[in-house]
C-alpha cells in the first residue's frame, strides 16, 4: 500500500484596544492505494482492488428497478436471489451476460475521510464574547444499512416515512422511486452493496457555538468572586450534508445525533 498526505494549520490573533479577535483553521488530506495484493483469480478487471484505496467501497451499479416480469425476462440474469417487479436492476459490467460479484465496481469513496478541516473563530469586546467551531470531512462515503430506516420491515423492523414515500410501488404511485419494493422476507438482490446504498457522506457541522458575558473584575471583586461568566452554548446546531433524515456520523451506530442548547453560569472563587 502506498500512502501520502499533507496538513496545513494557520491562525490569527489580534487585539484592538478592548476588542480581541482570533481564528484558526486546520486542513488535512490523506490518500492511499493498493499497489499490490493477492486478487481472487476469478474476478473481472472492473472488480479488482489493486489501484484503489484500502477502504474503497465496491458494489453493483443500479439501473433503476424492474417494473414488470417482461423487463425481468429481457434483462441479464441476476444470480443473487429470485427477482420480482420492484427489485433493483443492475448493469452487466464485464459483458458476460450474467450479473454476479464479477460486476462490482468502485463506488464513491471509502468509509475513512480523505479530507478533514476545521475552523475556530472567536471575539470579545468589553466582556461580551463569542466563539464557535466549524468542522467537516470530504471524500467520504457511507453504506446506508440501518434497520427500519433503509432496511424496513425485515426481522420486525419499522419502516421510515422516508422509505415509504420513496420506494417502488406496484401501482406506480411513486413516480421516481429511490428505494426497492417493500418486503418482509428480505432480498439478497436488493440489500447488498450497490450504488443506491453507498452515498456521499461529506459534511460541514457547527460543532459548538458559545455566547457569553464576562463580568468586569471591578464588580466581581466586591462580591469576592475571582471570575464570573454567564453563557449560552449550543452543540451540533446544524449539519450541511447530502444524507436525508440521518446524521452522516450516526449511520453506523443507528443512533440519532444529539443536539443541545444550554444556559449556565461559571464562577471561580
Amino acid at each position: 500500500v502506498y500512502s501520502y498526505g499533507t496538513e496545513l494549520e494557520i491562525g490569527y490573533n489580534r487585539c484592538f484596544n478592548d476588542f480581541r479577535f482570533n481564528a484558526a483553521g486546520i486542513f488535512s488530506f490523506s490518500r492511499n492505494w493498493i499497489a499490490r495484493t493477492i486478487e481472487d483469480p476469478g474476478l473481472s478487471e472492473n472488480a479488482l482492488r489493486t489501484g484503489h484505496p484500502v477502504n474503497q467501497f465496491f458494489g453493483l451499479e443500479s439501473l433503476g428497478f424492474f417494473n414488470d416480469e417482461t423487463e425481468i425476462e429481457e434483462h441479464f440474469k441476476q444470480t443473487f436471489s429470485a427477482v420480482r417487479p420492484g427489485d433493483v436492476k443492475y448493469r452487466n459490467q464485464n459483458g458476460d451476460g450474467v450479473i454476479d460479484e464479477n460486476d462490482e465496481v468502485p463506488i464513491g469513496y471509502g468509509n475513512v475521510p480523505e479530507l478533514s478541516f476545521s475552523l475556530n473563530i472567536g471575539f470579545e469586546y468589553k466582556g461580551i464574547g463569542f466563539d464557535a467551531m466549524f468542522q467537516g470531512v470530504g471524500n467520504y462515503s457511507a453504506y446506508l444499512s440501518v434497520p427500519g430506516i433503509y432496511r424496513p420491515i425485515v426481522n420486525n423492523a419499522n419502516v421510515s416515512e422516508d422509505y415509504l414515500s420513496r420506494c417502488w410501488m406496484p401501482d406506480g404511485s411513486n413516480q421516481s422511486p429511490e428505494y426497492p419494493r417493500l418486503t418482509a422476507t428480505g432480498s439478497s438482490n436488493n440489500y447488498r452493496l450497490n450504488s443506491i446504498w453507498i452515498k456521499d457522506a461529506s459534511f460541514l457541522k457547527l460543532r459548538y457555538c458559545n455566547l457569553y458575558y464576562q463580568f468586569p473584575a471591578a464588580l466581581t471583586e466586591k462580591i469576592r468572586i475571582k471570575d464570573l461568566k454567564i453563557f449560552v452554548r449550543g452543540m451540533n446546531l446544524f449539519s450541511i450534508d447530502g444524507i436525508r433524515i440521518m446524521d452522516p456520523e450516526s449511520i453506523d451506530t443507528g443512533m440519532p445525533a444529539e443536539r443541545s442548547i444550554s444556559v449556565g453560569i461559571s464562577a471561580k472563587f
